[in-house]
């Protein structure tokens, strides 16, 4: 027969490589004990209490909650830029705004079917490719500044905590 510790507080207690076979640890507080390698074959573990306290479970469903309602708010402010810019009149604001919203679609369908690593490795650079590819005949070409797809990057790479970028515009009139 093994060891008693029924109903015991082995809160914490480290357990590591111990011997511990048919020992009975019914009704036993086992939260933060460290078994790593221990043997405990034939154990009776019926009824133990392990887990985190109430007060650690209280401070991550807060946390959870707070970064829930923080990622709805960025993910709301992102949302309103796309719109803005694909309801824009001028046709380069649209296109930015569909090309955002494609990269946007295609880093979620991904990150869905093969992994947000693999996504995020794969969809935005890809993006950011094309954005500066972009630029660089607008710029070459006198279309345009290429201040555009430098929004585009800044968009996808790296979003601004800054709220000039809801309704933006060039500090310079478009030509």
């Amino acid at each position: 027969m093994g060891s008693d510790l029924s109903r015991s507080d082995l809160r914490g207690r480290s357990f590591k490589s111990a011997k511990l076979p048919f020992a009975s640890m019914a009704g036993s507080d086992l939260r933060g004990a460290d078994f790593t390698g221990a043997d405990l074959h034939g154990a009776d573990c019926s009824r133990v209490r392990c887990g985190m306290s109430g007060g650690w479970m209280l401070l991550v469903g807060m946390s959870a909650l707070a970064l829930s309602v923080a990622i709805g708010i960025a993910s709301g402010w992102a949302g309103g830029v796309i719109h803005a810019l694909i309801a824009s009149d001028d046709p380069r604001r649209r296109a930015m705004g569909l090309f955002i919203a494609v990269a946007v679609a295609l880093l979620l369908i991904i990150g869905v079917w093969r992994g947000l690593r693999r996504a995020t490795l794969t969809v935005l650079p890809v993006a950011a490719a094309i954005a500066v590819a972009v630029a660089l005949v607008a710029i070459a070409s006198g279309i345009g500044t290429g201040t555009g797809a430098l929004a585009v990057i800044g968009f996808l790479l790296w979003p601004s905590r800054s709220s000039r970028w809801r309704c933006w515009r060039a500090p310079w009139p478009a030509s």
